[in-house]
């Protein structure tokens, strides 16, 4: 009896044991799992910050490509800007001058030549396909970041899709301009090197290759298609801007600022008012129209505003009320057009007129506003400085701007002046 009681006390003692010993090990197994679990965290914070740092340094290089692409781009949009807005001018001359001053050779020989030689966007993609074949753009996947790399590049290809139609023109235009053969086309491209007074004996060659087929496509090829692609240019500078600006704050979404400046970009298929009415002294023919009225008869009014280089001049004779105004462009089946710029506040003009003292009235109107003189009208003092105004729109009180239909108008009462106009635009 006493030697089956010992057994069971042992017994008991080896359990209580066990139960330590599997305690022991189960706290030991856990431990080695957390570690485990802890080393792979650790792993993965450090493959995180890795890959991190990897993209980091992959938008850092967009940024740098972009900021290099947005300085060119600026270069070009002012060259196109600066040739397509003397169009007018040119045309202006060559159809109502009978000879050409030494003036007007320079700038006819200079826009020909830069327009037939103009160069076209280059982008460096390097960032961007690196980050590509690197794997690391899907950590970008549905973020507002990606949304606008991909916004820039299908931009960029956009715009050289139609810089390369563009070329293909130019191209062909050139071909036919130097299949020509004119007399003294030497010194239409180089007036440096005519002698003396012999300017006048080439009066007649100067007029043959102004006016040939060539030159007018030309001419005309930029005034119709540049427009275009200066808004392009202008919607991917914003959208540039944009993406610098967030990759440097090691952003991924849209801020207020991103949201509001890119608000900023235009589509021309949508409802919204072009804002650009007037640069560089330059009417936006792709989108506007202007007219002129006086009063009286105005069966046989005849428009004497004429275009300038810089600037646009507004001819105004001493009547009881003149008026000239820019509208939004006819399209087929509709000669009243409205667009929205109720998202717009302010009108800003630059302007200045040929008098010291020049009292005039700006004037806008949405589709249903009658030729009536019944618009509300907000006067500007001008002088013969150029001047900036900014006026605010809820001034126009008459005017829906959800519908606005003449855009700007410029309305001179009893009062012989003329108006520059440098640039108009909506902001």
């Amino acid at each position: 009896m006493v030697l089956i009681l010992k057994r069971i006390r042992k017994k008991l003692i080896d359990e209580k044991q066990l139960s330590k010993y599997l305690a022991y090990a189960s706290g030991e197994i856990i431990l080695v799992v957390l570690g485990i679990l802890i080393a792979l965290q650790i792993s993965n914070i450090n493959q995180n910050n890795k890959d991190q740092e990897s993209l980091d340094a992959y938008l850092t290089s967009i940024s740098t490509n972009i900021q290099s692409d947005i300085k060119e781009l600026k270069v070009l949009n002012n060259q196109r800007v600066n040739l397509y807005t003397r169009i007018d001018y040119l045309f202006d001359i060559i159809f109502t001058s009978e000879s050409y001053t030494w003036p007007d050779l320079l700038i006819f020989s200079e826009t020909t030549n830069d327009l037939m030689d103009l160069e076209f966007l280059l982008v460096n993609r390097s960032g961007f396909d690196s980050l590509k074949n690197s794997g690391f753009l899907n950590k970008l996947q549905g973020t507002d970041i990606e949304q606008l790399l991909y916004q820039y590049y299908n931009l960029v290809d956009d715009i050289q899709f139609r810089e390369e139609v563009y070329n293909d023109t130019i191209i062909e235009v050139k071909r036919n301009f130097d299949s020509a053969d004119f007399e003294n086309l030497i010194f239409f491209q180089r007036p440096s090197y005519i002698a003396g007074d012999g300017f006048n004996n080439y009066q007649e060659s100067f007029t043959k290759i102004l006016k040939h087929q060539s030159n007018m496509h030309l001419y005309n090829h930029a005034l119709t298609k540049s427009p275009y692609l200066t808004m392009l240019y202008d919607n991917l500078e914003i959208v540039g801007e944009q993406l610098v600006r967030l990759i440097k704050s090691k952003s991924t979404a849209f801020d207020k600022v991103a949201k509001t400046e890119l608000s900023k970009v235009y589509d021309i298929n949508s409802e919204l008012g072009y804002p650009k009415v007037f640069t560089n002294g330059g009417l936006n023919n792709l989108f506007f129209v202007s007219g002129y009225a006086e009063s009286g008869n105005n069966e046989n009014w005849q428009n004497n505003n004429r275009p300038q280089i810089g600037e646009f001049e507004m001819q105004f004779s001493e009547t009881e009320w003149t008026v000239t105004y820019f509208m939004n462009r006819s399209q087929a089946f509709s000669d009243r057009v409205s667009k929205d710029y109720s998202s717009y506040n302010t009108l800003q003009i630059v302007a200045k007129s040929s008098a010291k003292s020049g009292l005039a009235y700006v004037v806008i109107k949405d589709i249903d506003d009658p030729d009536d003189g019944t618009e509300a009208r907000v006067p500007i003092q001008l002088t013969n400085e150029w001047q900036t105004f900014n006026l605010p729109l809820e001034a126009f009180t008459t005017a829906d701007l959800s519908r606005l239909h003449m855009v700007v108008g410029f309305l001179v009462l009893k009062d012989v002046q003329t108006i520059h106009v440098k640039s108009i635009e909506y902001q």
